[in-house]
């Protein structure tokens, strides 16, 4: 779960102090740091309310970025005391967003919460902040304009909650000594709140961790943790897909949010397909990415011929819809497209090289690139089939991936001669294969399934999660129980005929297919007058209210 901070130069000691330590232990942590409008820094002071549309418009782009997933969203003078993400997750139930509460009379502190990511909470925070910049009362910041909004019912359905108070803590009260402090016992996160000035938010901060290091192992050892990682200096990162487009308009909604548009800047795309996917609506599909990519290198050509002694090879291939074929075929491709890869490569060179199948429907976002290391080779966790390693989609540098790309020649001149009285599948092939080249194998949070159907989708598959009757363990196999959780909500469920194996209707994660959507909400139009014409007396009336 990524976790989003928004900070001026006034607050960064409580982000490097306490907020990064230790919400780094569970969620991945990006920040962003704004000039200094207010001399004091403190509430209501002059260039308060400048910095707080600063923060809002940071929300929004956190939202526009991570659509269809969860975030959180904090102040920088927060500290976590124990594990909260898996809480967070259950508490926000069929929520929308959940806020950290703050009095009867204002319930909602806008300073800590977590959303899921859809076109509702990004028109929220869109129309919070024009109500911001609209109003005139300069003691009237966001929190105060936000409680205002969740109390109006004609604009939005939006289904929000507060977290518990006794887990989520902060003072709600002004005091004059810390030690006035009512702190429960065993709280997971403090926001240090209620008072003002710097110094005297260190002295809380510093207080109620004393009292939890008590009775809590949580906090890590202090040590100096760099607020901004090293310079990337702008990755280079090539797209590579290969083998046949398989429903192929539905899979691109998720391939363009949540893998090209994770990605820190636009990469390139090397696409190789048999001329069988060469069809209208694919080529119309490819153009759609097309807008998402800088170079774009796409190829279709004819299948080769399977010769009869390689299709002899599936003797002791586990059973599979395509047989040996497929296989043979799929790695084909890949094979080409790591051909074309290493021409291009004669012009340019890439840092990060990610491989993909195109029939794949991506559940969650693919993690910060530049917190990895591309020395290693990063799979996925589930699918790992008879023990094998995933093999439909990785990422690494050029040579890895390069390498990888040839399982082919690999199959039908090494492993197949060693192996010729074993039983075998993609999966375990795969897991020889890096084996033998002595790959540093990783694994990354994402999580997909294979789009069988028009909008069906197979469920990732977790031995230890799925197979009721076999509880022996699969050494490559790491669930991600937030997606877990996540699919265990998309109806209807329906066995896929084809395997065997149960699949869910992709429509139903509807923030994404909201977001991808080309027609704009009502809430969207109302604060976009381009949309309606500004001589409409209904849209002059309307927008004084937003």
């Amino acid at each position: 779960m990524k976790l989003y901070c928004f900070f001026t130069d006034s607050h960064e000691v409580f982000f490097k102090n306490w907020l990064l330590p230790t919400a780094s232990i569970e969620y991945e942590v990006f920040h962003k740091s704004s000039k200094q409008y207010s001399s004091s820094a403190e509430y209501c002071s002059k260039g308060w309310r400048r910095t707080q549309i600063k923060k809002i418009s940071y929300w929004i782009k956190a939202i526009e970025k991570n659509m269809g997933d969860i975030i959180v969203c904090s102040d920088a003078d927060v500290q976590f005391l124990g594990k909260t993400k898996n809480k967070i997750f259950r508490l926000l139930g069929e929520n929308d967003i959940i806020f950290q509460p703050a009095t009867d009379s204002v319930p909602v502190c806008s300073g800590f919460f977590a959303c899921r990511c859809s076109i509702r909470t990004l028109n929220l925070f869109k129309i919070l902040k024009q109500r911001l910049k609209n109003n005139k009362n300069k003691l009237d910041g966001e929190q105060i304009e936000l409680n205002k909004l969740l109390k109006e019912k004609w604009y939005i359905d939006l289904n929000w909650d507060l977290l518990p108070h006794n887990l989520f803590w902060s003072p709600n009260n002004l005091y004059e000594d810390v030690n006035e402090l009512k702190v429960p016992k065993n709280i997971l996160m403090h926001h240090a709140n209620w008072t003002n000035g710097i110094e005297n938010k260190i002295k809380q901060l510093e207080h109620v961790e004393s009292l939890s290091l008590t009775s809590s192992t949580f906090w890590p050892p202090k040590y100096d943790i760099a607020i901004n990682p090293p310079p990337s200096n702008s990755p280079k990162v090539c797209i590579c897909l290969s083998s046949l487009l398989r429903n192929f308009n539905t899979a691109s909604y998720s391939m363009i949010c949540r893998v090209l548009l994770s990605l820190p800047n636009k990469p390139d795309l090397i696409g190789h397909f048999p001329s069988i996917s060469k069809t209208y609506s694919n080529k119309k599909v490819l153009n759609k990415l097309k807008k998402f990519c800088n170079k774009f290198t796409v190829i279709f050509e004819d299948d080769p011929k399977i010769q009869a002694n390689l299709k002899q090879l599936g003797f002791n291939m586990v059973h599979q819809k395509s047989g040996i074929d497929g296989n043979l075929l799929q790695w084909h491709s890949m094979k080409r497209c790591a051909e074309i890869l290493s021409e291009q490569e004669l012009e340019t060179t890439y840092d990060w090289v990610i491989w993909s199948r195109p029939d794949l429907h991506f559940f969650n976002n693919l993690e910060n690139i530049n917190n990895l290391d591309n020395r290693n080779f990063y799979t996925c966790g589930h699918d790992n089939h008879l023990n094998g390693i995933n093999d439909r989609f990785c990422l690494s540098n050029s040579n890895n991936i390069k390498q990888r790309m040839m399982i082919y020649d690999y199959f039908i001149n090494k492993w197949i001669i060693d192996n010729k009285d074993k039983k075998w599948n993609a999966e375990i092939v795969l897991r020889d294969y890096l084996e033998e080249l002595k790959f540093n194998i990783k694994k990354i949070n994402l999580c997909f399934g294979k789009l069988r159907n028009q909008y069906f989708s197979t469920v990732p598959y977790w031995k230890e999660v799925h197979n009721i009757d076999d509880k022996s363990p699969n050494d490559h196999d790491v669930i991600n129980f937030e997606v877990l959780n996540k699919i265990s909500t998309l109806e209807p469920l329906e066995l896929d005929k084809s395997n065997n194996w149960h699949s869910v209707n992709v429509l139903e994660d509807r923030s994404l297919f909201d977001h991808f959507s080309n027609n704009p909400t009502i809430e969207s139009k109302l604060l976009n007058p381009n949309l309606i014409k500004q001589k409409n007396r209904l849209f002059k009336i309307l927008k004084y209210f937003v």
